[in-house]
């Protein structure tokens, strides 16, 4: 980084000053810099390392190039959330842009969208738990049948109203989301001739149009919101962004209390991979990282209170424990399957 604060140069008109995928010109920006460093001693691994994040990253460029059709929804919902954003901005003394404010409206409205999901996938993880010693006995009836223990298991899993994809599914909304909410933030950051912005995905006629073609600068809390840790420069105004980067850590760290528990050391591989991986990154998305964590652990107080309510329902499950309604006798007694047996 540079021994002063040089301000980062503006993308050019039709440009956006977000990059075109994540992490790609950042960290390009900081090869060139390290090969420049080096008096160009390491230009070829560089160059090397370069393009081997290019090419890991294509398919998700092409994903977030394929996603503008949902960044008009997300648009749309960014508009809405953008109107009561204006006044809680102006309250707050214009230290929050009310376009950053919209944002982390719209993240809070997806997260909540989501947790329908999350929670449907929950509970079918606890079903499939449940059901692992009915298919452990399974297996060892049928391990040298497989087409016979395959045809047992999908009953099984039929009669337990268990879907094994049903985990896979919050996990490609997901990305989906990130890659169309990417793609909306460079959209709304594309420069216009008079160096102000010209946002994409957006009528004319609202107020966020108006807010964004009116602004050379999106600030938040002193800091540029497109710019990044390492367009900064090491002086003093790199201090709120590495506050920010704390932060991000602390609610990382808070979201990830229960697998710091269980599984530390995977915990702080999780986070060090986090704080990497979100350094290159513009500031906006950084703060929106914080926010989402915090809605992290929320959502995870919220689905540790429901494991406990749906494992008294799964104990009362005669479909996931191998016994029937009629049956005198629960689990242990006289109706229920004995060892070594399959349910009925």
């Amino acid at each position: 980084m540079s021994v002063i604060c040089t301000p980062a140069e503006k993308a050019e008109a039709g440009e956006s000053e977000i990059g075109s995928v994540p992490l790609t010109d950042s960290i390009n920006e900081l090869l060139a810099r390290l090969n420049s460093a080096t008096g160009g001693a390491m230009g070829g691994a560089l160059r090397f390392v370069g393009s081997a994040v290019g090419v890991i990253l294509t398919p998700f460029g092409w994903l977030i190039t394929a996603s503008g059709s949902l960044a008009f929804v997300l648009a749309y919902v960014l508009e809405v959330a953008f109107i009561p954003a204006q006044p809680i901005a102006r309250w707050l003394g214009g230290a929050v842009d009310p376009m950053v404010m919209a944002v982390a409206g719209m993240l809070l409205l997806l997260r909540l969208v989501m947790l329908r999901w999350v929670s449907r996938g929950a509970d079918q993880l606890m079903r499939m738990r449940a059901l692992a010693p009915q298919i452990k006995l399974l297996q060892r009836l049928h391990a040298g049948d497989r087409p016979r223990l395959e045809a047992e298991m999908q009953q099984l899993q039929a009669r337990a109203d268990v879907n094994p994809l049903a985990g896979c599914l919050p996990i490609l909304v997901t990305i989906v989301a990130i890659a169309s909410a990417w793609r909306l933030l460079r959209g709304l950051t594309v420069r216009s001739e008079e160096g102000t912005f010209d946002p994409e995905f957006l009528h004319d006629g609202t107020r966020l149009a108006r807010h964004l073609g009116s602004t050379g600068e999106l600030e938040t809390l002193s800091m540029s919101m497109t710019a990044t840790v390492f367009d900064v420069g090491w002086c003093a105004s790199l201090l709120p962004y590495l506050l920010m980067l704390v932060a991000l850590l602390a609610t990382t760290r808070l979201s990830l209390r229960q697998v710091w528990r269980k599984q530390p050391a995977m915990a702080r591989f999780f986070l060090m991979v986090t704080f990497l991986f979100t350094i290159f990154l513009p500031c906006l998305v950084i703060l929106l990282r914080i926010f989402d964590q915090l809605l992290v652990s929320a959502q995870n107080s919220y689905l540790d209170r429901r494991r406990e309510r749906y494992a008294a329902i799964l104990a009362q499950d005669p479909a996931i424990h191998g016994w029937d309604d009629d049956d005198d006798e629960r689990p242990g007694g006289p109706g229920s399957p004995r060892s070594g047996e399959p349910g009925r």
